[in-house]
């Protein structure tokens, strides 16, 4: 029984390393081509400008500055543009730890379906469950740090953070 089991990891394994090997090649080849246009785009408006004087006074208008001082390449995909960083530091492991809990429940109510399947169960069962939870308790720590360092951007719709409330001793009374 636990060898059809060890080949279905095995399998899964090499299939997610795959898939996160074929995702890195495709973020760094659009990061490469992103860079190559930035820097031909620079490059070319540089070469039109005949004088020093006139590269500075274009640097001195705020279509210069916002060009020229250009923001770092974004090297994430869409989904990371979208969300702040601490959200998504504290959203990913969570959904992640869920996903865990859930396999290794499954697998501690499957240990009862065979008397020959139960040790194995478990073993999965805890395997599974174990890291889901460490995951779960990650993003709660993550998002109370985050929340109390500030990195958590404010709501639009009321103003307020998005983070839990805490206790500052200073203005207690």
């Amino acid at each position: 029984m636990i060898q059809p089991i060890t080949i279905l990891l095995a399998f899964a394994s090499f299939l997610a390393a795959l898939i996160w090997l074929a995702r890195q090649f495709l973020e760094n080849r659009r990061w490469g081509r992103i860079f190559k246009l930035q820097s031909e785009v620079h490059g070319r408006l540089i070469d039109k400008f005949s004088s020093n004087q006139e590269l500075a006074g274009y640097m001195e208008t705020e279509a210069g500055k916002r060009f020229l001082e250009a923001a770092p390449i974004p090297v994430g995909f869409e989904q990371d543009q979208r969300m702040p960083n601490a959200i998504a530091r504290v959203l990913t492991p969570l959904q992640i730890g869920i996903v865990l809990v859930l396999l290794g429940f499954g697998f501690f109510l499957l240990r009862n379906v065979r008397t020959e399947m139960h040790d194995p169960m478990l073993v999965l069962g805890t395997i599974a469950l174990m890291p889901g939870l460490g995951f779960i308790i990650s993003s709660g720590i993550t998002w109370v740090l985050a929340g109390r360092l500030g990195l958590i951007p404010e709501s639009p719709a009321n103003g307020s953070r998005l983070a839990p409330p805490h206790f500052d001793a200073r203005n207690a009374k």
